[in-house]
């Protein structure tokens, strides 16, 4: 039974170190979402806005203290920004998935050392 005990214990550990290994390596990260927003231009001539179709943008919308702000993307941005926005939504999920590893660990009394 101990030795059961001790092996699981032991993946425990190895999936911490995993995690942890997972979250160092994340790279940048924005949070928020990449909205498309669609407006009309400034040009009185534009002949897209004339025939109501309007220009699709890029933004970044950002939630904080109950009030939204929007930064403006633009197309060429786009990509590198959604890839920050789910890098931030994947070390989320990685926090959470070491924090339940730990607390396993700690209630089976494997107590993890501060270095």
């Amino acid at each position: 039974m101990r030795a059961k005990t001790n092996k699981k214990i032991e993946k425990l550990f190895k999936k911490q170190q995993d995690l942890l290994r997972q979250i160092q390596n994340i790279g940048n990260l924005c949070r928020g979402t990449v909205v498309l927003l669609k407006q009309s231009c400034s040009n009185k001539n534009c002949s897209k806005c004339k025939s109501g179709v309007k220009h699709p943008q890029f933004y970044l919308t950002q939630s904080k203290n109950s009030k939204s702000k929007l930064t403006f993307v633009g197309n060429k941005n786009e990509k590198l920004v959604r890839e920050w926005t789910e890098n931030h939504k994947k070390l989320k999920q990685l926090i959470d998935d070491l924090s339940d590893v730990n607390l396993v660990l700690l209630k089976s009394g494997a107590f993890i050392s501060a270095n």
